[in-house]
């Protein structure tokens, strides 16, 4: 499993952010080889060898940096919107998504070749790499979770993207349009999900059950949200 880019100088995070994304034109020829990371760092400007310096675990190691990179590019999507915390819950999680995926539109051949790949060579790491992706959504769009709710929006959300990137990797239609609007529906449906359990949570605190809660949602608490009361509403 690569490094992630916040343990790193940021000179080495831009020179891998720039031979992943170069190596992108090359992978529907050469797959996720070395060779097609090479040919991306001399893209990049960068001498060949530095693709071995970058991705010493190959293919399945540079599309693990991949996703980090989407990742990011993500959330400052998110946080540039200023208006972000002022829209329904569930039009933040379909810009969430959306903005994971649609920048990479045009590379969805060799996007589908790192997804095989990760499967096959470093299915752990790539299962991580989906729950922190998950993560930084609900982080982004202002979830405040810290009870049994942390974990039930996690998987739900991860259900939703893994659905909707295997529609999108396939969707022909004028830009992905048909992809947007089965998003939607996906969010739906959990949204409803999610409200039937709140509604089971309240009827378990009347019968005077106890709170469920891990160590792990506790000490989140700390963490600071960019979230404006009530925001979590559907």
């Amino acid at each position: 499993m690569p490094p992630r880019a916040e343990s790193l100088p940021q000179a080495l995070v831009a020179r891998n952010d720039a031979i992943v994304e170069a190596a992108l034109t090359h992978v529907p020829f050469d797959g996720w080889t070395m060779a097609a990371l090479r040919a991306g760092a001399v893209d990049a400007g960068l001498a060949a060898e530095q693709a071995e310096l970058a991705f010493p675990g190959g293919g399945a190691e540079a599309v693990l940096w991949l996703g980090e990179l989407a990742d990011r590019r993500m959330v400052a999507a998110l946080e540039a919107q200023a208006d972000l915390m002022e829209l329904p819950i569930r039009r933040r999680i379909h810009l969430a998504v959306r903005a994971r995926l649609e920048p990479w539109t045009a590379h969805r051949e060799a996007l589908a070749k790192g997804l095989g790949v990760v499967a096959v060579s470093a299915a752990p790491a790539g299962l991580a790499a989906a729950c922190r992706t998950v993560d930084a959504m609900w982080w982004a769009v202002g979830d405040a979770s810290t009870d049994f709710n942390y974990y039930t929006k996690r998987a739900s959300l991860a259900a939703v993207v893994a659905a909707t990137t295997a529609f999108w990797l396939n969707d022909d239609t004028p830009e992905t349009t048909a992809t947007w609007d089965f998003l939607d529906r996906r969010i739906e449906n959990v949204l409803k999900a999610i409200a039937a359990r709140r509604k089971l949570v309240a009827r378990v605190r009347e019968l005077g059950l106890p709170r469920v809660e891990s160590g792990p949602m506790r000490r989140r608490r700390g963490r600071r949200r960019r979230f404006a009361p009530g925001a979590l509403r559907a």
